[in-house]
């Protein structure tokens, strides 16, 4: 307690030192100041920095000091706290008061340092009203320096000439053009196009040939209200040609094939689409790349010249409505038709299977362990995963029905027959090694 009343005197007495400094500070940044009052100004900031920058010091020691008996009180309530509840007890009050001697330490520290950033840079003010002219004049020189960079001549093109002043209003028109392509796409995308009845894969590939659409005619508009002649292009469009030949091939190859992806939209938002072993969900169809989330919910950033250059296949082209299968084995000896019919049965019995076309059972092997059965069946899926939820829950329904009519699957198994002259002879040999017949 004494040490935190000692610290809030010397907070309060700052508060008020604190009340004459910004008294000053305003003068000086009014100008209300003469050189002789500012060197005193600046002697005192001096002094009263050294002060601060020493209080400083000593309370980082105390701090340290306070941390070396936290520990030190740890260590003894770890080699007598547990045989001993009442030092123990003792023990954790005094940690505690160390603990808020140190919390209310290192706010006195964070105090002292904000202090004496304020008092640097009001010394820092202080120096620079000292040594240079007035403000106002500065002002004039500084005005007078940002118009000649504002209206200095980058280039020119049929007599009109390009500024930096030009350009900087055609980068905010172009930006705010960006933003406001981005709403209004996003708008026709979300709101007007399902009004309608669009699916959410038109809607998404609407939605980027809208926003490119829009982004150009921003662009050519912001470039027309700050005068800048469209003929500065065509100067640069044989560079541009060159650099787009040479060092952006893969750039435009990508872009181009977003452009015919949206188009011709072999491939839309939402389908299901399996390329190079990995299968996924088309999430979005960017400028430069598609993102796909795959069954184990990994993302991939495919380019989108691979969709136009490599085989792909999509299973929700045309419909979501997909084929799938299950294979099961029996014991020979089973009855095929009864197996049959409750393969049937069990697909026919399940609520996402559809009923047309019906499903399908075929006997399609006689293996070397089992008699082989494919239930082939039609469902419409909406995610990743929900095809093989359907196949895992067809099995669990086709193991009961297996398990209530007596039916085995099947497992490997071999039959070892012995083909011999003679019968064979068996020899029983006890640990001593005496045999036995």
């Amino acid at each position: 307690l004494e040490q935190e009343g000692e610290l809030l005197n010397d907070r309060l007495k700052r508060l008020k030192e604190q009340e004459e400094f910004w008294k000053r500070r305003y003068r000086l940044l009014s100008g209300k100041t003469d050189r002789p009052e500012l060197a005193s100004w600046q002697q005192q900031t001096r002094q009263y920095l050294d002060q601060l920058r020493r209080d400083e010091e000593l309370s980082t020691l105390r701090l340290n000091s306070l941390r070396n008996g936290l520990v030190e009180n740890e260590e003894k309530t770890r080699a007598k706290g547990e045989t001993d509840p009442e030092a123990k007890r003792w023990l954790q009050q005094q940690k505690d008061s160390l603990q808020r001697n140190i919390d209310t330490m290192q706010d006195h520290l964070a105090s002292l340092a904000l202090t004496r950033k304020l008092y640097e840079k009001f010394l820092a003010e202080q120096e620079t009203r000292y040594a240079h002219v007035s403000l106002s004049d500065r002002m004039s020189r500084v005005w007078e320096r940002f118009l000649h960079v504002w209206n200095y001549e980058l280039t020119s093109v049929d007599d009109s000439p390009i500024t930096v002043s030009k350009v900087f209003f055609a980068l905010i028109l172009i930006v705010f053009g960006l933003m406001l392509a981005r709403r209004l796409s996003g708008i026709l995308a979300e709101r007007v196009l399902p009004r309608f009845g669009v699916n959410p894969g038109v809607a998404a590939a609407l939605r980027t040939l809208s926003f490119y659409a829009l982004m150009l005619f921003f662009v050519l508009t912001a470039l027309h209200l700050v005068r800048v002649p469209l003929t500065l292009f065509a100067v640069l469009g044989g560079a541009i040609a060159i650099g787009v030949g040479f060092g952006s091939q893969n750039l435009m190859n990508n872009f181009i094939s977003g452009l015919i992806l949206l188009i011709e939209r072999p491939i839309k938002v939402g389908d299901i689409i399996e390329t190079d072993g990995n299968a996924g969900v088309v999430e979005q169809i960017g400028g430069r790349s598609t993102q796909i989330r795959t069954f184990n919910n990994i993302h991939m950033i495919v380019p989108n010249s691979a969709f136009l250059e490599k085989s792909v296949v999509n299973w929700t082209l045309s419909d979501n409505m997909i084929r799938s299968s299950i294979r099961v084995g029996v014991d020979y000896g089973s009855n095929p038709r009864q197996v049959a019919d409750i393969l049937k049965q069990a697909a026919s019995d399940h609520g996402k299977i559809l009923k047309t076309p019906e499903p399908m059972v075929l006997f399609s092997d006689f293996g070397n362990d089992s008699l082989v059965f494919d239930v082939f069946f039609w469902l419409k899926i909406q995610n990743s995963l929900e095809r093989r939820l359907v196949e895992s829950d067809l099995r669990f329904m086709i193991e009961g029905a297996f398990r209530e009519a007596g039916v085995n699957i099947a497992y490997p198994q071999r039959d070892v027959h012995l083909d011999t002259v003679k019968p064979l002879e068996v020899r029983v040999v006890s640990q001593d090694g005496a045999k036995n017949s």
